[in-house]
């Protein structure tokens, strides 16, 4: 895995909408799964950094990880499950 390529593997994805469709309510999965295009300077061979996991939520692993380890772990887990939710909506009044 690297951290300059955004891509995650096929599995992943499902994975993730998996989760996301038993986890949250149905207007958090978007029909389609979402894709992002990688940089220029990434190697499409190499898969983003990401859970082995994603039904290992970060709280299920808070007694085997120190303070620092889980913060790192939640950062990823929850960076990973939202690429695959719908993006975010406001309401702005002006």
């Amino acid at each position: 895995m690297r951290t300059d390529s955004i891509r995650l593997s096929d599995v992943a994805i499902k994975a993730s909408r998996e989760y996301i469709s038993s986890n949250f309510s149905s207007e958090h999965l978007p029909s389609e799964p979402n894709f992002y295009g990688d940089s220029k300077n990434a190697q499409a061979a190499h898969e983003a950094i990401r859970p082995t996991d994603i039904n290992r939520a970060p709280d299920t692993l808070k007694k085997y990880l120190s303070s620092d380890q889980q913060k790192r772990y939640n950062l990823i887990w929850s960076r990973a499950l939202s690429s695959q939710m719908e993006t975010a909506q406001f309401d702005r009044n002006t």
